[in-house]
């Protein structure tokens, strides 16, 4: 329903769009129908401070405009969501199976609504490598080894 909802909305002669221009973050210096800006945001080669620049544009309109935004970023993370979940799909048991009846434990649907009154990134700036990891997570074996670094 939502993916259905999605095409629609950036379908026709009055797509949804995103100007690309205006967070720049190594986006191309045009307006973008949002199934496109989805394509790129799935490349492994987009870099991360683009991907946040895009999240934050959603997630901003989001919050001043629910619909059609809210729809917009579910939809923008469906298909990510979908390859995630087929890689771990073989990794955890199935709810309501037998065999994980004791075992599994379901996440709760619910997601705060609570917003940050302190934002951690200036809007419409790009910060820090375009080609590198991200700075601001720590990886797995600096926590792993506790320097938490």
């Amino acid at each position: 329903m939502i993916e259905r909802r999605f095409l629609a909305m950036t379908a026709g002669p009055q797509p949804l769009t995103l100007d690309c221009a205006a967070l720049g973050c190594g986006l191309p210096a045009e307006v973008l129908p949002l199934d496109e800006v989805r394509v790129r945001l799935l490349k492994r080669q987009t870099s991360w401070v683009t991907k946040d620049a895009v999240w934050q544009e959603l997630v901003r309109r989001a919050h001043a405009e629910p619909e059609p935004w809210t729809t917009v970023a579910a939809a923008m993370m469906m298909p990510g969501l979908k390859h995630i979940g087929g890689k771990l799909g073989s990794r955890f048991p199935v709810p309501g199976s037998p065999a994980t009846a004791t075992t599994w434990i379901p996440l709760s649907s619910k997601v705060s609504s609570k917003r940050s009154t302190s934002p951690t990134r200036n809007p419409g700036r790009c910060t820090g490598s375009s080609t590198g990891p991200r700075s601001d997570v720590r990886t797995r074996s600096a926590t792993a080894n506790g320097d938490g670094r």
